[in-house]
């Protein structure tokens, strides 16, 4: 934990077939440092991000999960400075 950003994630998952999901979701981020909570107020100081993509779903032993996706950030072209428009992120759970 440290005072360096915060974010807010949603997400909607939609099973195709197997352990294959479309994903879409919403998130902002805040990512400068954060000397008094009335800095979060001011929107415009956020990052915001909507994506759109593939979920790939697998387990990796009895009690790990783990996923990766594939994500368009069609937002992208509206941050300034541009931020990446395709993400790759892999993520683990514990059962």
């Amino acid at each position: 934990m440290s005072h360096l950003g915060i974010g807010i994630r949603s997400f909607v998952e939609y099973k195709i077939k197997g352990n294959f999901f479309a994903s879409g979701g919403f998130e902002m981020n805040f990512n400068n440092l954060i000397k008094k909570v009335d800095v979060l107020k001011t929107i415009s100081s956020w990052q915001k991000s909507g994506l759109i993509g593939i979920t790939k779903k697998y387990k990796v032993g009895k009690l790990l999960k783990g996923n990766a996706q594939f994500l368009w950030d069609f937002l992208s072209y509206q941050q300034i400075p541009h931020t990446q428009p395709f993400l790759f992120r892999i993520g683990y759970s514990i059962k």
